[in-house]
């Protein structure tokens, strides 16, 4: 049923059966854009106004269903913030079960906190000693009060199509960006940023704006952990498994590296993965001779356990880029003297 929704929203049939599915998710879109409306309005009327915490809370979020970096860029920013003295927490809800698996892998000995409340999760990071809160997609969060809105766009499509979901992948409307202090622009690599920066401008002229951009590391066998450098894996035969939001990014990078992708498995994100859709992965790499199964962190904790029979998995790795850090840090540092 996901798989059927995803495919609706994205690529609806043409002719007359496409106009229908278009009207009816349409019609669904203005009734979710109604509930969004309600939902701020609730606490923005002041009558039950957002939880306002002892220490300073970062928003770091999106207008679109996922698939910008929110998680990479809560663990880079976790890690560099804490190596200036700051005592980061890192607070999410945990959608899936791999984002909390990911963050403690990516970001080692940070506190990571995972609730739908926020706000008793955000006070025990707190009472655990931590004086800066880093809320991993919580740009929609509304009982929580922030003290910086960060949103990441895609460069390539930073609105989706233009509509609000289930019609299109939008979670707010773009209007929402006069919310943010901070927006990033990522996967700067793949698109030209200039034309998201412009609109940015045009709608919030006061936000920091920036790029960031990923550049494969390294690859680590899975899950014994041994690390590759890049050039290990250069020229040989691969399976390429994904499970995310955005898989030709994943597959992007890879390439890069100059693997060669003999075969490639794509599923809707956060898919949890039965043992006889990774057998049929492996059997397929082996007709076609491939040596390894590369994956994301993501997938690779979703991974049941079993043998691969002879096909060897490794986890791409990447690390985050981010123009004009420095100042983007500094700039989060300084709300703990407010």
């Amino acid at each position: 049923m996901k798989a059927w929704g995803y495919r609706m929203m994205t690529a609806p049939p043409a002719g007359v059966v496409g106009s229908v599915v278009r009207a009816g998710l349409q019609a669904l879109s203005w009734g979710y854009g109604l509930g969004l409306l309600a939902a701020r309005g609730f606490y923005e009327t002041r009558l039950t106004p957002p939880c306002r915490l002892s220490r300073p809370v970062v928003s770091i979020g999106n207008l679109t269903w996922g698939g910008t970096g929110k998680t990479p860029l809560a663990a880079h920013l976790a890690r560099a913030l804490q190596s200036r003295g700051a005592r980061p927490a890192i607070l999410l809800r945990g959608y899936g079960g791999d984002e909390p698996a990911v963050l403690r892998m990516l970001a080692p000995g940070i506190p990571v906190v995972v609730g739908a409340d926020r706000v008793t999760a955000g006070r025990a990071a707190i009472a655990g000693g931590a004086d800066l809160l880093l809320l991993d997609d919580g740009f929609q969060h509304w009982r929580l009060h922030r003290d910086l809105d960060m949103v990441l766009l895609d460069a390539a499509a930073p609105f989706g199509n233009g509509h609000l979901l289930p019609r299109g992948s939008l979670r707010e409307p773009i209007g929402a960006l006069r919310r943010a202090g901070v927006v990033v622009v990522t996967k700067a690599d793949a698109a030209d940023p200039a034309p998201v920066i412009a609109r940015v401008k045009e709608i919030q002229p006061s936000a920091w704006i920036t790029t960031a951009r990923y550049r494969p590391s390294a690859f680590t066998d899975w899950p014994a952990g041994t690390k590759y450098p890049l050039e290990h894996l250069r020229g040989a035969r691969v399976g390429l498994l994904s499970g995310i939001a955005d898989p030709s990014s994943f597959e992007r990078l890879v390439a890069a590296v100059g693997v060669v992708p003999v075969v490639t498995r794509r599923f809707l994100d956060h898919h949890p993965y039965r043992p006889e859709e990774l057998a049929e992965l492996a059997d397929a790499c082996r007709r076609a001779q491939a040596e390894w199964i590369v994956t994301t962190l993501k997938d690779a904790v979703r991974l049941p356990p079993g043998s691969w029979a002879g096909v060897r998995v490794a986890v791409a790795h990447v690390t985050m880029e981010i123009a004009g850090e420095a100042e983007l840090l500094q700039r989060i540092l300084s709300l703990r003297g407010r």
